[in-house]
């Protein structure tokens, strides 16, 4: 399921679909973030968090930074991440 999903997402992100990149997204982040390598963290965590505001599922989002930014190496305060974060927010506050 999980080689599924990771071919579900990476197709979904190309697409721009949302609601699909968001459900293969549920089924990966828990294996990502835990050391299982289907996709590459810092692509999970971009484009999830991304689907995840855009289906309005903020706490998904912030979810998906908090379990996968420590394993994307970025340096603290990374431009992406600070971007990441203030989308999140800006869905947190039904302003996204």
């Amino acid at each position: 399921p999980e080689a599924r999903a990771a071919v579900d997402f990476r197709h979904a992100v190309s697409l721009g679909d949302r609601e699909r990149a968001a459900a293969a997204a549920d089924r990966l982040i828990r294996p990502v973030a835990t050391g299982v390598p289907w996709v590459s963290p810092w692509t999970l965590m971009d484009g999830a968090i991304v689907a995840y505001v855009g289906v309005g599922r903020a706490s998904a989002a912030r979810n998906a930074f908090n379990a996968l930014s420590p394993r994307t190496q970025r340096h603290a305060g990374d431009l992406r991440d600070r971007l990441l974060l203030a989308l999140i927010e800006a869905a947190e506050a039904g302003g996204a």
